[in-house]
């Protein structure tokens, strides 16, 4: 049986990347150093966009590699779990990426939908059908085999997309963040007419600096949500037009080789698989104009945005259309962006959205 294997990086892939990096990096060279102290807030409607690296600069575990962590523990309290184990083993093997979580969306967007298995494998996966059932194949004993097939081959997805929402929300709901550590507490301070759309899963804006609930928008989910919000889900995924369609596309090529049983079984496995591909889809697919028409009131309060200061954000591709969806609402703004190391990531971002002018403020001590 063939099984799916780690990318490999072709390493003229990586010097083309690096070149890319240096293009971009070129793009923010008119950009200014700054400060937060350099930041002036009174009198000026201002949007904080803040991710993970907010929670980071207050020592809040929170990265991908904390959560990984956390499901191993929770293994260790439970060795009897079958799902944890299992989400653990497909998201370790086959979303093989770094600590960013925006490079784990990515991977959920590509995440090779039949896992340990290869289309081409169908015909092998058949051969214990027929010596079980020799040739006593009705419609129902067909429908039977050809959804435990499916069953088989789906799993992983099937495994990820019932269970990592329900986790990511359990992880996030034990975190916490140092009282006594408020980097921001100066220019938070002065916030009157200041909004903050988050995209992480904790409420530290809130309980940690005192901003008040109705200048706050939880884009993708607060996993200690009060029950005025509702059971808000944790959303966790990738743009639908980058979800990785080969893997469908080849098994509906495998299938149609096929003749007689085998393609029976098969079409009808074929069947349940498109349904389960199109509920992974929907589950892990980021919904953006729904997930802005959630927080409507909030959204249509940008329009006038006077500054927005992104504090801790990747700017992944992955979020791009909720900040162009910010850009066509408030046309004219100054940016201040926040680094840790490297600054790629904003000038890549910078150049794509047509911005052309802002500020950099470095955030190892801040």
């Amino acid at each position: 049986m063939t099984h799916i294997t780690r990318r490999h990086v072709d390493r003229s892939n990586i010097e083309q990347l690096e070149q890319l990096q240096k293009v971009d990096e070129g793009f923010t060279s008119s950009f200014l150093e700054a400060k937060f102290e350099d930041i002036e807030l009174k009198g000026k409607k201002t949007l904080f966009i803040l991710g993970n690296g907010f929670d980071l600069m207050h020592g809040v575990p929170s990265n991908y590699s904390d959560f990984k962590k956390f499901l191993k523990q929770e293994s260790l309290k439970d060795p009897d779990n079958e799902t944890i184990i299992n989400l653990m083993h497909f998201l370790k093997y086959y979303t093989d990426v770094d600590d960013g979580w925006g490079n784990l969306e990515e991977a959920l967007g590509n995440f090779d939908f039949f896992t340990e298995f290869n289309p081409k494998d169908l015909k092998e996966l058949l051969l214990p059908a027929h010596r079980i059932d020799a040739g006593n194949f009705d419609e129902q004993r067909i429908g039977y085999i050809g959804a435990g097939l499916a069953k088989l081959m789906g799993f992983g997805a099937e495994t990820i997309v019932e269970n990592l929402s329900f986790y990511l929300r359990d992880w996030a709901q034990g975190l916490e963040i140092d009282p006594a550590r408020k980097p921001l507490d100066k220019i938070f301070g002065q916030c009157v007419n200041c909004k903050f759309l988050c995209f992480n899963y904790t409420d530290f804006i809130e309980t940690h600096y005192g901003i008040l609930s109705n200048q706050v928008c939880f884009i993708h989910g607060c996993a200690r949500a009060p029950i005025s919000r509702g059971n808000e889900e944790m959303v966790i995924g990738f743009r639908p037009e980058k979800v990785n369609r080969e893997p469908l596309e080849k098994l509906h090529d495998e299938v149609n080789h096929m003749h007689g049983i085998d393609y029976k079984i098969a079409k009808k496995a074929e069947e349940v698989l498109d349904k389960l591909f199109d509920h992974y889809v929907e589950k892990l697919s980021k919904h953006y104009d729904q997930n802005i028409e959630n927080h409507k009131a909030f959204w249509g309060s940008l329009d006038d945005i006077e500054q927005i200061i992104v504090i801790g954000h990747s700017l992944a591709e992955v979020d791009w259309p909720y900040f162009k969806e910010i850009i066509h609402r408030a046309h004219d703004v100054e940016w201040y962006f926040t680094y840790y190391n490297s600054k790629s990531n904003i000038a890549k971002f910078a150049r794509e959205m047509g911005i052309k002018r802002g500020s950099l403020i470095c955030t190892k001590n801040p």
